[in-house]
């Protein structure tokens, strides 16, 4: 099947234009192109064999993303001339609202399950294992004057670490359930505060030093958008530190712990890093039990 067959078809040319915001499945693809999925999955049949898509199995479901791993010049340059033209306000409100759904059922989740939720993670990686080690990437940037902000504070050890390290330390969650104990944790600082938001949604002049998400990024609806987000937030010379399952096929954490996703890949994580604008840094790799591993990754915003 060749390149410009795939993507001279004008639905598969929005759908390559889409598939760049995201992973989508069969059934959301379906529901945003209002599409049945027989010829839909008839469309993806053809990208995929041209090598415009990459295909990821999450459990049950089978999403779709644009090939993004080492794709070939030609791809790249069918890329950015789709790029070029934008997706329109409807597709736009579409994309949003199936993020605001997928958000809604991690909520749910952690409404029902927030006490059930840390007992099942240690089966997983306790956050003693990686704490130090995000301290570590984190202390060039730390200084008296300058701020941090923590996406996901789970039971607060990394949060206590920033405020320590910080003038001050700022917790954002999008479950108010999952911010319950962290208020015990740092009940003796007085330069920590904590916000129940949606980070990608979450607006502020404020511009941080550091900006980290321990264990968060396989719940969040759109791991695309929170390096977007991130880059934003960041100051000059500031650093995204993350610590994150690397790409596993362990399907029973989506019902235990509510994981939208088995993991990732540190190249796609890289490739949605260098999108937002971000550099790479120093990163480890530590392997735990239950056949899980543990990658930690720093990103740097340079000088705008």
């Amino acid at each position: 099947m060749t390149i410009a067959f795939a993507a001279g078809d004008e639905r598969r040319a929005l759908m390559l234009r889409v598939l760049e915001h995201d992973s989508f499945s069969v059934s959301e693809l379906s529901n945003l192109f209002g599409m049945a999925q027989p010829a839909l999955s008839h469309h993806l049949k053809i990208l995929r064999e041209a090598g415009l898509l990459a295909v990821r199995r999450e459990a049950n479901s089978t999403y779709y993303r644009r090939q993004n791993s080492s794709p070939s010049p030609l791809v790249l340059a069918v890329f950015e001339a789709l790029d070029r033209q934008p997706l329109t306000v409807v597709m736009h409100k579409k994309i949003d609202q199936l993020h605001i759904e997928r958000g809604r059922q991690v909520e749910r989740f952690f409404a029902n399950n927030a006490d059930a939720l840390r007992s099942q993670q240690k089966l997983i990686s306790e956050t003693t294992v990686y704490a130090q080690s995000l301290r570590e990437l984190w202390r060039g940037t730390a200084t008296s004057d300058a701020q941090a902000l923590e996406v996901g504070p789970g039971d607060g050890e990394i949060l206590s670490l920033l405020a320590e390290d910080f003038g001050h330390a700022t917790a954002i969650d999008q479950a108010e359930a999952m911010l319950a104990p962290v208020h015990a944790a740092v009940r003796g600082f007085k330069n920590v505060s904590l916000l129940h938001r949606e980070f990608t949604r979450f607006r502020t002049r404020t511009r941080f030093a550091a900006v980290v998400a321990a264990m968060v990024l396989h719940h969040l609806p759109a791991p695309r958008q929170f390096f977007t987000q991130a880059a934003r937030l960041l100051a000059d010379h500031g650093r995204l530190l993350i610590a994150e399952l690397e790409r596993h096929e362990h399907a029973w954490v989506r019902d235990a712990c509510g994981d939208l996703w088995l993991g990732f890949d540190s190249h796609e994580l890289d490739h949605w890093a260098g999108s937002a604008g971000l550099v790479s840094g120093p990163r480890q790799f530590l392997a735990q039990k239950n056949g899980f591993s543990i990658q930690i990754l720093t990103y740097i915003k340079e000088q705008a």
